[in-house]
C-alpha cells in the first residue's frame, strides 16, 4: 500500500527542520505501507522502509524527541496530534490521535496548527 496524501502532508509537516531531515526524506522515498489500522480514535499506519536506506544516528528517540504536530478539524473541537516513531534506525509508525471525540471521515478538512 501507499501513503494517502493526508499522511504525506503530515509526514512531511513531522520532519521538516529534524536534524536529521535529508535521511527523513530519503527514506519516505523507499516507503511503503504494510498496516494501516483505525482505531475510532486516531489511526496508526506501520511504514516499511527499504533497509539499504541510511538509518537515523540512533535507533530510536525518546517520548520528548519524538516529532509531533498538532492538527485542527472542523469536527474536533480539541483538535488532534501526529507523532511520528523509530525502530531500528528506521522510520516506523505513524500515529494519529484525537484529543477528544471521534476520528473524522474526511482528512481532507485537518490543517497543521503552528
Amino acid at each position: 500500500m501507499e501513503l494517502s496524501k493526508f499522511e504525506h502532508t503530515i509526514l512531511k509537516a513531522l520532519i521538516k527542520n529534524d536534524p536529521e531531515e535529508n535521511i527523513l526524506r530519503e527514506q519516505l522515498k523507499s516507503s511503503s505501507v504494510f498496516k494501516r489500522e483505525y482505531t475510532g480514535v486516531g489511526l496508526y499506519t506501520n511504514i516499511e522502509i527499504n533497509n539499504e536506506t541510511s538509518r537515523l544516528s540512533k535507533s530510536n528517540r525518546y517520548i520528548e524527541d519524538v516529532p509531533k504536530v498538532h492538527l485542527v478539524h472542523p469536527e474536533l473541537e480539541a483538535g488532534a496530534g501526529a507523532l511520528l516513531w523509530f525502530k531500528d534506525g528506521f522510520i516506523s509508525t505513524l500515529e494519529c490521535y484525537t484529543y477528544e471525540g471521534d476520528w473524522p471521515e474526511d482528512e481532507s478538512k485537518f490543517l497543521i496548527s503552528g
